[in-house]
């Protein structure tokens, strides 16, 4: 929360085999379950006063809800709707849908009514985050669907609640960098309340940290060099910062690696329990066997970029 004094998370803890939404007080109260409901919840957002938790919920097709932070009945705001973010004076709820023509950025009334597009313009927008002053919407968005994400997205500013996307050329300053991402660039995370700073999860190498870098209210544009937050060895990602700057993380261990499983190919039956072939840092994908099942190449991200590997089994 703004205050800093709950958080708010995603968790199966209550061992149900789904997401529910959880929320304690810092630094060491009990985790209070929010949600019940046997779909996925995910992606908690506090109000800016705290008194109100918004969050993608994948039941009967999927939507935003909005529930008490302390429990209470839990309430649809926007059906088919992903990544809620109230506005800093708690009026507004930013918001992403997936539709046919692609995805787009909508702000409702926290407390429901017509929403109004910000986005209708490019083919896909997704992660808003509100200016501190709660006047504008920055975003990640491709603009066309006929051309690669990886050469056609951007981070955009707009106004609310109407004005053109403006892009920032977040793009040409990351990738200079040597930022790896999905799609073609990092999403952003959260401005930090002085006014000036972006955060963001970015990957360089084999480092996968919080950095944060600067964006200029006059014309919207990302200037300087960007800086890391974070000095982790972990996946670190999905931050927000509190009024008085501190930030609050996620870290997590994953990691893909190869396997392998002894079957019967003409009974279709497993002769076997499954065995670890590759163990490491790298994620490690694809698979293939040479014939007589002596040798394995897969494609892995060692150093930092996807390559082919070759290993020998026997």
């Amino acid at each position: 929360s703004l205050d800093g004094k709950f958080l708010a998370y995603a968790s199966d803890r209550g061992g149900d085999d789904n997401l529910d939404i959880w929320v304690q007080q810092v630094p060491d109260g009990p985790p209070v379950r929010l949600t019940r409901d046997t779909a996925d919840e995910v992606e908690p957002a506090f109000s800016a006063d705290g008194s109100r938790i918004a969050f993608q919920s994948s039941r009967l097709g999927g939507g935003i809800y909005i529930v008490p932070t302390l429990g209470g009945e839990e309430r649809l705001l926007a059906p088919r709707g992903f990544s809620p973010r109230f506005s800093p004076d708690g009026k507004w709820i930013a918001y992403g849908v997936s539709e046919p023509t692609g995805s787009r950025i909508y702000v409702a009334p926290a407390t429901g009514g017509p929403a109004s597009p910000i986005s209708s313009d490019l083919y896909r927008a997704l992660s808003p985050v509100w200016s501190p002053d709660g006047r504008h919407l920055l975003f990640w968005a491709q603009r066309r669907r006929d051309s690669p994400p990886e050469n056609n997205v951007d981070w955009f500013v707009a106004e609310v609640p109407g004005g053109p996307p403006v892009p920032t050329d977040a793009r040409r300053v990351l990738l200079k960098e040597g930022f790896q991402a999905f799609h073609g660039l990092p999403s952003p995370d959260a401005w930090v309340t002085a006014g000036d700073r972006l955060l963001f999860h970015g990957i360089v190498g084999d480092s996968s940290n919080m950095w944060q870098v600067a964006i200029s209210p006059e014309g919207w544009r990302i200037n300087g060099t960007p800086q890391r937050a974070t000095f982790g060895t972990t996946d670190e990602a999905a931050a927000s910062v509190t009024a008085d700057g501190r930030m609050v993380f996620s870290s997590r261990t994953m990691g893909a690696d190869i396997w392998s499983l002894p079957i019967d190919a003409n009974r279709g039956t497993v002769r076997g329990s499954l065995k670890r072939v590759t163990e490491d840092a790298a994620d490690d994908y694809d698979p293939t066997l040479s014939d007589d099942g002596a040798t394995l190449v897969f494609r892995s991200r060692r150093g930092g970029q996807f390559g082919v590997v070759l290993k020998k089994l026997t």
